[in-house]
């Protein structure tokens, strides 16, 4: 009986509805309604029924279908009774008793339970189908109050794809959900929510979505729209259709509804179609495909997904980079090389300006000619193939790529110069982006990507390459050489280098005020910070303050507004020589606590600037847009202000990162640069080394594995507006690098083969809890954390291990003690900039200890031929419980013992030794272990293979400490073995290490692998096949 319609219906029938030739029994009903079991002597219910007995059978309420139940797997009918049948909630199960033998084993006469799988699934996401590209399918909803699952893969950024829904005897509606997690580092996709509506984490919670009779009332529906780019927004004039979208309830549980992207719901048989522009989420895309009532459910329709690619607005540059530019004559007393383009100045200043090319050329030449420049002044005009890559580009301003054709003939001309100035050490860009051309770098960020602000930067040449998904760098012309990253370059700067901008008027104020006083000798500083910026500015207030500035404003709370901004600065005579700005940005103004804004226009001569440095994480901050329209709102930005005040500034050409919750991303670098103000360890400190060693630390810390493009991004659009070679004279410093003593060591003499160096490190641990999201760790008196998208916060630790004249290879853990700390519920780490506020703490529901590897060699080579080589330690892990993952166990090493391998810098095999096999079997008191393992990079270069060195590190499993037994390994065959007396249950994992000290580190799926009590272990990474 259904008490909602009021109809009772006779089930105990055939598919076809004949009455039942005998009595029926025993019913159960499946919790969502969908059938019915039912114990019954009749015949007549299935065809061929070829048994005289009671039988268990199931009859579905929606199709009609009555089917048996009680039969083998093979689908076989045996003569014996089967009654009292029992079905799960879902309807997928029958369980009932019977006194035949279904099974083969089944060799007994007395009655047993058994259970049959009806094969039913309710379709859900993660069992969606995949729509292969141009490939039409048909299929059908099953059941009423379900969902039909398709999934749509798009591989690149930039694609439209196209989902169509025909040939429909019936109403149909579809929904599309967006990927809402990058699977690779857990982080999260860009601005795609319905303003607050992703704060529903089920969508069942809307009873129905047919009382939203006006899509206006989500309160944003651009933030969807831009996302999402709805081929038809009228579509969601019929939204009101979806009976009760509350009855869906798998879409709630599979993902939320911040994850609908786009709708298509035409009333009756009129085809659906969603067309995506899905910019930089590319990835795999959901389709749910609904009922729009009971009398959908078994007809057909055809679905089909269409992607195409995308489509690069320009054609193809066909033109070659030349690298024949002339290479002067060697002359080590350079130190500065300046570049600028006399006829590009000329074009776009002539006649607004009073100061032309040959006027600026001259003041450039007094500033090359200053002590602390030691400079050479290089014009771009005067090279032909320059001038044409500029022609080029000036024919299709908005191209990224035509861009990127002049910077990289910039780049050939520098890479011919640095031969001549061996000491090389500072680079000057005159000029805004018209005149040379910052770097378009691929911006793969799905939080903020530098599309979504196109059109506030309102300039040709910048938002068309922002609205490609490209971001703004100068770092380019500052690596040599680049570091390869994922496959494409990444530019860790070597050189410090700095930009003026933006008029000859403004850059020359900014020149003058270098050569009247070259030197910054900071007493002062104004610091601001809110929201989750407080606790960066809180460190950039404990650094100045230890480095000896302690006369210190600060606005560093959730209430300053702009008048208190105003009254700070803005009344003075003279400004302070340090500002730290930490807010929210845009190139042209910033927003305190109150809806009055603070703009670029206000930094004016009424304030003396001049000499002073101000630095600012906050979004473009340091996004110098060129005065392509002066009549426009938003043309003057804060490099254009500071610099046309004698003042220097570093921000960010893009969105700047942070963490909720500590100090990690863009509010980590900008630390990392204010304590390098102090650094004295290379001699006297300038601004533009400060933020070169700011960069090579932040980089250079990073554990294995986590460099991602947000950290690319955080250091790429870090960008200096002033003179790199200005000297920063703080009242304390050192000449203790930050980088610490090296705790490696030669053996006597610089040796000629692979040698090691044991580093032994001992931790204790500080608790820190943020309120509403959990707990982490770091290690007592530092600040150091482990960070990576959606993962829990670990303490960090690195330590330097360069050898000079050798170079690290690979890192072997020997041995450690920890503790654990039980029901743990740990603090995720989350990436917010300013227009993303993360409200809901990433799950990281780990069945294995993460991270796996405690220790990692983080190197790169300076172009002084050194090696920056840091063991990197990460000397925490966590794993989830399985029964309530957002707890979990937090493992603290107090001890760790590591052995660091290193050879001649002109070893290039970096290559680890290849495990395949790992066998470990307990016998008696012994446990037995052989590890095959081959190192193909090893046995082309002469054989050194036969070096290998296989260990086994391991614990009692009731133990909390780690120890290491060695394995004898033999050459010819590649096995080694050996016992390790021991009766009980071990915990244990295998490294590797080949001649040349790299090092494999081989574990069960992140956990260690589990050996005793009458168990084994058989472990084939890898199955080789003839």
């Amino acid at each position: 009986h259904d008490r909602v319609d009021g109809l009772t219906r006779r089930i105990s029938v055939a598919s076809d509805g004949t009455e039942a030739n005998d009595y029926s029994y025993a019913p159960d009903i499946a919790g969502n309604g969908l059938a019915v079991t039912f114990a019954s002597c009749a015949t007549n219910l299935i065809t061929n029924d070829t048994t005289s007995n009671c039988d268990v059978f199931t009859h579905n309420l929606q199709s009609g279908e009555t089917a048996l139940v009680s039969k083998a797997s093979d689908g076989s009918q045996i003569n014996a009774l089967s009654d009292f049948p029992a079905m799960s909630d879902d309807g997928r199960f029958v369980a009932f008793q019977s006194w035949a033998n279904f099974v083969p084993v089944d060799l007994g006469f007395d009655s047993d339970i058994f259970v049959h799988d009806l094969g039913f699934q309710p379709a859900s996401r993660s069992g969606a189908i995949q729509l292969e590209d141009n490939n039409p399918i048909t299929d059908s909803i099953p059941i009423t109050n379900s969902v039909q699952w398709y999934r749509v893969y798009v591989p690149e950024p930039g694609s439209t794809f196209t989902v169509t829904l025909s040939n429909l005897s019936e109403d149909h509606d579809m929904l599309l959900f967006a990927p809402a997690i990058d699977e690779e580092t857990g982080q999260l996709r860009d601005l795609g929510q319905f303003s607050n509506i992703g704060q529903f984490s089920n969508i069942g919670q809307f009873s129905n979505i047919g009382q939203f009779s006006n899509i206006g009332q989500f309160s944003n529906i651009g933030d969807l729209a831009d996302l999402g780019q709805f081929s038809n927004i009228g579509q969601f004039s019929n939204i009101g259709q979806f009976s009760n979208i509350g009855q869906f309830s798998n879409i709630g549980q599979d993902g939320g509804i911040g994850d609908l992207v786009n709708i298509s719901a035409q009333s009756g048989l009129a085809d659906e179609q969603m067309v995506q522009y899905v910019h930089e989420l590319a990835g795999t895309y959901y389709v749910a495909v609904l009922a729009h009532n009971p009398l959908v459910v078994g007809t057909n329709y055809t679905i089909e997904a269409v992607v195409g690619p995308p489509v690069w607005p320009y054609p193809p540059i066909t033109q070659t980079v030349p690298t024949t530019f002339t290479t002067p004559m060697t002359d080590t007393a350079v130190h500065t090389v300046i570049f600028y383009n006399s006829q590009r100045l000329d074009q776009f200043y002539s006649g607004s300006d009073p100061i032309n090319a040959n006027i600026f050329r001259n003041y450039l030449d007094s500033l090359a000619a200053h002590a602390q420049t030691n400079g050479v002044v290089i014009d771009l005009a005067d090279y032909a193939a320059i001038q044409d890559a500029y022609a080029l580009w000036d024919s299709q301003p908005g191209n990224p790529q035509a861009a990127n054709f002049v910077a990289a003939n910039i780049k050939s001309l520098i890479y011919n110069l640095a031969p001549a100035y061996p000491n090389w050490e500072y680079t000057v860009l005159a000029g805004d982006d018209r005149l040379i051309p910052y770097r378009r770098v691929r911006d793969e960020a799905l939080v903020a990507n530098e599309r979504v602000y196109a059109d506030t930067a309102a300039s040709v040449t910048l938002s068309g390459s922002m609205e490609l998904r490209f971001l703004l760098t100068d770092d380019y012309y500052a690596a040599l050489p680049p570091l390869p990253y994922k496959g494409r370059e990444f530019y860790l700067p070597q050189l410090a280098i700095g930009r003026l901008v933006e008029t000859p008027s403004e850059m020359v104020a900014l020149i003058r005020a270098f050569l009247f006083d070259p030197v910054l000798e900071p007493t002062d500083a104004l610091i601001t910070g809110y929201d989750f910026l407080i606790d960066q500015a809180t460190a950039v207030s404990n650094t100045l303050a230890a480095q000896g500035v302690t006369a210190q404003t600060h606005l560093i709370n959730n209430t300053w507004t702009a008048a208190d901004f105003n009254n700070t600065l803005f009344t003075q005579p003279v400004a302070p020589d340090l500002i730290s700005l930490n807010s929210h940005f845009e190139h042209y103004r910033f927003f305190p606590n109150d809806p009055n804004d603070v703009y670029a226009t206000q930094i004016t001569a009424t304030t003396d600037y001049a000499g002073i440095l101000a630095f600012s994480v906050g979004c473009h901050s340091g996004l110098s847009v060129p005065d392509d329209n002066p009549a426009g709102p938003f043309v003057f930005d804060w490099p254009q202000a500071f610099n046309g005040q004698k003042a220097s500034l570093i921000g960010n050409t893009g969105f700047g990162y942070g963490d909720s919750d500590l100090v990690a991303y863009s509010e980590l670098l900008m630390t990392n640069f204010v304590d390098a103000l102090g650094d004295w360890s290379e001699g006297p400190q300038t601004v533009g080394h400060a933020l070169r060693m700011a960069k090579q630390q932040y980089f250079n810390s990073m554990a294995a594995g986590t460099f991602s493009n947000y950290d690319e991004k955080v250091m790429a659009i870090m960008t200096l507006y002033g003179l790199p070679m200005m000297q920063v004279n703080m009242p304390v410093t050192t000449t203790t690098s930050l980088a610490g003593p090296s705790v490696a060591a030669a053996p006597n003499g610089l040796p000629l083969e692979t040698f090691t160096s044991t580093v032994t490190l001992a931790y204790d641990f500080a608790a820190h809890t943020v309120p509403g999201l959990g707990d982490y760790y770091t290690i007592a008196g530092e600040n150091e954390v482990y960070v990576a998208g959606a993962r829990p916060i670990q303490p960090r630790d690195s330590v330097n291990i360069n050898v000079p004249g050798t170079i690290a290879h690979g890192v072997l853990l020997l041995g450690g003690t920890f503790t654990d700390v039980p029901n743990f519920d740990p603090a995720v780490s989350r990436v917010l900039t300013d227009d993303t506020y993360s409200i809901v703490e990433p799950l990281f529901a780990s069945d294995y200890w993460s991270p796996v590897g405690l220790g990692s060699i983080n190197r790169f080579q300076g172009i002084d031929g050194r090696s920056h080589e840091r063991l990197v330690i990460v000397p925490g892990q966590f794993k989830a419980d399985a029964a309530n993952p957002e707890i979990g166990t937090q493992r603290l090493y107090t001890n760790l013992t590591f052995e660091v391998y290193h050879t001649p810098i002109d070893n290039t095999d970096f290559v680890a030794p290849q495990v395949w096999q790992v066998h470990a079997s307990q016998q008696d008191n012994a446990i037995n272990f052989a590890v095959l393992l081959s190192d193909d990079d090893a046995l082309l270069s002469e054989g050194v293979g036969k070096e290998s060195r296989v260990v086994v590190v391991y614990r009692d499993s009731y133990s909390s400490e780690w120890q290491a037994m060695e394995l004898t390994y033999d050459a010819l065959t590649g096995w080694a073995n050996g016992t390790l007396l021991h009766s009980g249950q071990i915990d244990f994992f295998v490294q590797a290490v080949d001649a040349s000290g790299n090092v494999a580190l081989v574990l069960n799926h992140g956990n260690p692998f589990v050996v005793g009590m009458g168990n084994s272990v058989l472990y084939l990474p890898v199955v080789l096949r003839p």
